[in-house]
């Protein structure tokens, strides 16, 4: 585990990994009790189970059982915003103008490299932890001869790559360059393709044997997200609709239990747990103080703290699916096998150890290869709002700024917001109708060529803003244009991201773009994200990213953290 841990520590000081963005969460009192005292906590979207057991009526986050235990004995109101560990981090650089007074993340590492330049966070312990798994539909495990008996068989990446390139198994994970998990995958894949190596050598991973094996794997990916939980809760959502948008993930046990515990309360069917024989790393989720020096506020953490290390708070989290602090296993007669069900293929009883990590330079070098070279090339499409809205509202500007970090290649690189050789590039402006539906080559550019880029980029800002505003006909174009590229679109990864305060006022709505699709005979596969910028309204924006198997971000305040995590759901 300490090599783990200093693995990531070296890897994380180079700028390269990253994790994915959860959304946003604010805690509030509940159950009638008085509050004098908040506390504010910025915690990993993979904790949201333990600080909240659901959503009200009208939408809001309702404290866990565990968490209202706390708050009521100590009269605190815990003020939850769920969040990335790579956001988590940069609030640890913070130090003392931190937004909060804990932070609670995947890995001890974010702490770790946030506080290297913060020096304000400290006392930081785990609470639980997490081995990262891969989970197979259960009827696809059986199709694929994977059970015995109904247990899991040792399952290695080859056998994941064969079956994937055969179109038996459609699997998801997040982006390496932002997820733990992801990144736990794709180094596992190098680790696998070049042999099971003692060391993981820069040679190794770019010999052609490797490099084809890791492009062929990545190629039969199905489908990427740039959070755990989102890919979690999106399986969820769909398999109650009746449809499955893939049948494998890359994932953290826990979160798989808590897919489990929901498909099978809904009579749907379940995952089944593979802790891959090539490699498997852990999450340690700490929580760590940030010290103000507010004496209040530190004898609260140290309260909550011991609390959730408490045998009583250890048991609760072991029944939400999380291993306890002080040991990975477990016997099996003291665990609930409702929750830690070895149908499932959950063994709490397994050794777990992490795989060799290569050195640092061997992880920029592979990081570098996904991000440049080895993943699938991206055909992405942003759809641009300058109507008359944007340029009275602030969103003009947010709008450019953020587009600015994206195509100026040398702040792009330094946020990890990669545009590969082999990637195409396309805008469409628009207002009360695309602006340049007749001239859309001459706002694409293929691959990254800093040069073109920039003079896209140009284009972007000079534009200005006026008139009304139909989104819905600037995503149609935008389909059209994937449509129009014909069987060479599959070789893309398409998305199209639309970037707007979300007024549409020209009389066409979501049914009239499914109708207009549907008869052009687009859409497939592609999702379309959202982005707020200026007044936002999430009226329109909100529904047209869920309709398209996307979802909708606040570009307004985190530039730099909204695009890579667009960009995090597609790469």
């Amino acid at each position: 585990m300490r090599r783990f841990v200093m693995w990531m520590l070296a890897l994380l000081a180079t700028g390269i990994l990253g994790c994915s963005k959860g959304s946003g969460t604010r805690g509030f009192e509940e159950g009638g009790a008085r509050s004098d005292h908040v506390f504010k906590i910025a915690a990993g979207s993979e904790n949201e189970a333990v600080f909240f057991k659901g959503k009200d009526a009208g939408g809001h986050f309702v404290k866990s059982d565990l968490i209202e235990k706390f708050q009521r004995a100590h009269r605190v109101n815990l003020d939850v915003t769920l969040m990335g560990s790579v956001d988590i981090m940069h609030q640890a650089e913070l130090g003392t103008n931190c937004g909060f007074d804990a932070l609670f993340a995947a890995s001890s590492v974010w702490l770790q490299l946030g506080n290297e330049k913060g020096h304000a966070l400290k006392d930081a312990k785990c609470i639980y932890q997490s081995p990262v798994v891969f989970a197979v539909l259960k009827s696809t495990a059986e199709r694929l001869g994977w059970l015995e008996t109904g247990k899991p068989k040792p399952l290695t990446v080859d056998a994941i790559l064969g079956a994937a390139e055969r179109g038996d198994l459609r699997f998801a994970m997040t982006t390496p360059t932002r997820s733990n998990s992801g990144n736990a995958a794709y180094m596992s894949f190098l680790y696998a393709f070049a042999g099971h190596p003692d060391v993981l050598t820069e040679a190794a991973i770019q010999s052609p044997a490797v490099t084809n094996k890791i492009r062929r794997i990545l190629k039969a990916q199905f489908r990427k997200s740039g959070s755990s939980g989102w890919l979690k809760n999106l399986y969820v959502e769909q398999a109650e609709k009746g449809s499955q948008p893939f049948n494998a993930m890359f994932n953290y046990e826990s979160l798989v239990i808590e897919a489990n515990s929901e498909l099978v309360s809904k009579s749907l069917e379940p995952f089944v747990v593979f802790y891959v024989q090539d490699g498997l790393a852990i999450a340690d989720s700490p929580l760590g103080y940030v010290d103000k020096g507010d004496a209040k506020q530190k004898e609260l953490f140290d309260q909550l703290q011991a609390y959730l290390l408490s045998d009583e708070a250890q048991r609760d989290l072991v029944r939400m699916g999380r291993r306890p602090a002080a040991t990975l296993n477990l016997r099996a007669s003291d665990v609930d096998a409702h929750v830690w069900n070895p149908a499932w293929g959950v063994d709490v009883e397994r050794i777990l150890s992490p795989f060799p990590m290569p050195e640092p330079p061997v992880i920029r070098a592979a990081m570098e290869q996904y991000g440049l070279a080895l993943r699938p090339p991206i055909l992405q499409i942003l759809v641009l709002d300058y109507s008359g809205s944007m340029g009275g509202n602030g969103g003009f500007e947010q709008l450019t700024q953020a587009c600015d970090l994206l195509l100026d290649q040398e702040k792009a690189r330094q946020n990890l917001l990669f545009i590969g050789p082999r990637d195409k590039t396309v805008v469409i402006p628009f207002d009360a109708q695309p602006r340049n539906e007749n001239t859309l080559a001459d706002w694409t550019v293929d691959g990254n060529d800093p040069t073109a880029l920039r003079r896209l980029d140009q284009m972007i800002a000079s534009a200005q803003p006026g008139g009304d505003t139909d989104i819905y006909s600037a995503v149609l174009l935008a389909f059209r244009a994937i449509k129009q590229l014909g069987p060479s679109a599959r070789d893309y990864r398409t998305s199209i991201v639309v970037m707007s305060d979300g007024q549409s006022n020209q009389g066409r709505d979501l049914n009239w773009l499914d109708t207009r699709l549907r008869e052009l005979g687009a859409g497939g596969d592609t999702p379309v994200y959202t982005m707020l910028f200026g007044e936002a309204s999430t009226q329109q924006m909100e529904p047209l990213a869920k309709a398209y198997g996307g979802r909708m971000f606040d570009g307004r305040k985190d530039f730099v953290g909204t695009f890579q995590e667009v960009l995090s759901y597609n790469q």
